[in-house]
Order: structure tokens, then sequence, then C-alpha cells
């Protein structure tokens, strides 16, 4: 399982299996998400909160 498979079942709470039977995870319904316009600055501005929803479907082998 990839970094991104443990970040991401981490953040949400799933239940933990070790990593073991987590296969894939798939990203469905995003809304948001889009990067602010204009240039970026991370002396002045070094982060930027971007409003984003999704629902998360975790994909397991047996």
């Amino acid at each position: 399982m990839s970094q991104d498979c443990h970040r991401l079942r981490e953040w949400c709470g799933c239940p933990r299996d070790g990593g073991r039977t987590t296969a894939s995870v798939l990203r469905l319904n995003t809304r948001g998400g889009v990067a602010p316009a204009g240039a970026c600055n991370p002396t002045t501005h070094p982060t930027a909160r971007v409003p984003y929803t999704a629902d998360y479907l975790f994909l397991a082998t047996k």
C-alpha cells in the first residue's frame, strides 16, 4: 500500500488492518480543491486553505 493510502486511512480514522488488505483507494464525488488564483509567495502566504470535499472508497483484497 502506498504512503498516500496509509496517510488517508489514518486521516479518516479507518480501522487498522496493518495495511495488508487495502489494495486501492478511490476518491469520488470531489468538489472544490481549485488552487487560488494569483502568484504564490511562500514568504508572505506560506499556507493556502482550499475548501475541498470528497467521498473515499477503500478497495480490499481477500
